[in-house]
């Protein structure tokens, strides 16, 4: 559990809930089904009443669905009934929450009730995908980008030159090492960079025969990220599947896992970086077939 307070969002579960059901509400699905995407992500909070975030669970999702005009009956009944109940008053009370502050969320909680039981419009509802995101590279896919200090472009800028921090003084280069969809719909990719930069652009040769560096976490790319990167493919190589998993098995209990990073819509540009030859990660050939 993290901190908690008055307010619906001030708590950290609320927080890193409120982003993971807008990534649902893209999902073309209706509320039932995204309550239960929901519930199986989160399924000992939302099934368990004495787990403490429970009651923010229930409140949150049926609040989001709210605001984003998706017609959630379940989740807006389990919300309606912990305010009408007094059950969310009761677990921060539990919790040790001064009698003042109790007295404020009581507050907050009546002023969200008619909202939440308000009839949602859906035609309203926007921003649904119509399909999967498209992948954008391939399992295998060798890339070379530009980088200054070891670091890629920063594809939250507009352009390289509106980012003038950067200045470019190598190339870095990287293999897609596994890829794959949250939810099935949202897609991410792990870019496995390679711990060295080099004077000019590689080729595949000095890609084979070079070695991971710290950039394995994935992320997402559009295509604008994909272009603002300046990330070109030279080439491919027979990755195996899941063969990064068995090289580096750390990852399999990252924080954020690829899922997390494609809800979060966390670019690979957060984690563009070549190493300067000292991380000694697993060699690009033990990731690859015959």
């Amino acid at each position: 559990m993290g901190a908690w307070g008055v307010g619906l969002y001030a708590g950290d579960f609320a927080r890193d809930l409120r982003p993971m059901v807008g990534a649902l509400a893209r999902l073309p699905v209706n509320g039932d089904r995204l309550t239960e995407l929901a519930c199986e992500r989160f399924a000992e909070t939302a099934s368990n009443p004495r787990d403490e975030d429970h009651t923010i669970f229930w409140l949150v999702l049926a609040d989001q669905c709210a605001q984003r005009h998706i017609d959630a009956p379940e989740a807006r009944r389990r919300a309606l009934e912990i305010i009408d109940t007094g059950a969310d008053i009761a677990v921060h009370r539990e919790l040790d929450m001064t009698e003042g502050d109790l007295r404020k969320r009581a507050i907050m909680l009546a002023a969200l009730r008619p909202k939440l039981a308000t009839p949602v419009d859906e035609a309203q509802r926007r921003g649904v995908l119509r399909r999967p995101q498209p992948f954008l590279m391939a399992l295998g896919d060798c890339l070379v980008f530009p980088t200054s200090r070891g670091k890629g472009i920063n594809s939250y800028f507009p352009s390289r030159a509106a980012d003038r921090t950067f200045q470019q003084d190598g190339w870095g280069a990287g293999v897609v090492c596994a890829l794959g969809r949250a939810f099935s719909y949202l897609a991410w990719y792990r870019l496995g960079v390679l711990d060295e930069t080099f004077p000019d652009r590689p080729d595949i040769a000095r890609i084979r025969a070079g070695r991971f560096g710290p950039g394995l976490s994935a992320g997402t790319c559009s295509p604008t990220h994909f272009k603002r990167m300046e990330l070109a493919k030279i080439g491919s190589l027979p990755v195996v599947e899941g063969a990064i998993l068995r090289a580096v098995p750390e990852l399999v209990g990252q924080v954020r896992s690829p899922e997390t990073a494609a809800i979060l819509d966390v670019s690979l540009c957060n984690n563009l970086r070549a190493g300067d030859g000292t991380f000694e990660g697993p060699l690009v050939t033990e990731v690859l077939g015959g």
